[in-house]
């Protein structure tokens, strides 16, 4: 009887384990996505303080842009392009057809920004906080 209880623990550890490993594939895309933005969104801050002109990520729904000082494209610190594709499926739902712009205090102005990605019923929200340019 011993044996058998723990015949089924460790059946129902590994099934627990084996579903965790399949839904965290979808969750690690969504949360590699999110961090990839917030630290794009770094490199606009940090290139606007850098310059001392404003620079910014240009969002659309499934991709985003750095957009220099000057109004051009400039290639993104993580990519070979000025445009990085969000991959795995995860959009940008809130934030969508705006920029995030940095002035050359690194501020993106007197209101939070908030960004929402999305990945079926999983979200990431990263907000730039008002006046200190805070990314969280």
């Amino acid at each position: 009887m011993v044996e058998l209880l723990a015949v089924v623990v460790v059946v129902g550890v590994l099934s627990v384990a084996a579903l965790s490993r399949n839904q965290s594939t979808d969750i690690q895309s969504l949360l590699t996505e999110a961090d990839l933005l917030r630290s794009n969104l770094r490199y606009a801050q940090t290139k606007a303080l850098a310059d001392n002109v404003s620079w910014s990520i240009s969002l659309t729904g499934t991709t985003y842009t750095l957009v220099d000082g000057g109004g051009g494209t400039t290639m993104l610190p993580s990519d070979t392009i000025a445009t990085h594709t969000l991959t795995g499926g995860v959009t940008i739902t809130t934030g969508v057809g705006t920029s995030a712009s940095f002035d050359n205090w690194g501020s993106p102005g007197a209101a939070d920004k908030t960004i929402v990605l999305t990945l079926g019923a999983s979200t990431q929200t990263i907000t730039i906080t008002k006046n200190t340019g805070f990314i969280q």
